[in-house]
């Protein structure tokens, strides 16, 4: 995976974190993919796309790659914490995209 983009802002509110990479060659059949997690007010999400040289393609969230959202009140987790929890879900990405695509 060649990252082309990321892009990541954890604050003490809220984290959105965005990653752009290249699976293979495009011009010889890779794939652009786009990592996104996001983690705010009791929700969190992550959310992986391809793009299909139109659009972008959901193709994967937290819960098909086995995660469950942390969405409880009562945890509040730090920049730290967030940060390495998008890092953990974006290589969990990288490995299934390794598995659809190749």
């Amino acid at each position: 995976m060649k990252i082309i983009f990321r892009h990541p802002t954890h604050t003490s509110g809220k984290s959105h974190d965005c990653l752009i990479a290249e699976f293979g060659n495009i011009r010889n059949g890779g794939k652009k993919v786009k990592m996104t997690y996001e983690a705010y007010n009791a929700m969190e999400k992550c959310n992986v796309e391809f793009f299909d040289g139109d659009k972008w393609n959901h193709i994967l969230s937290m819960l098909d790659m086995g995660v469950n959202p942390e969405t409880s009140a009562y945890n509040i987790w730090n920049e730290k914490k967030r940060k390495d929890r998008a890092d953990d879900l974006f290589k969990k990405a990288e490995d299934m995209c390794n598995k659809i695509f190749f």
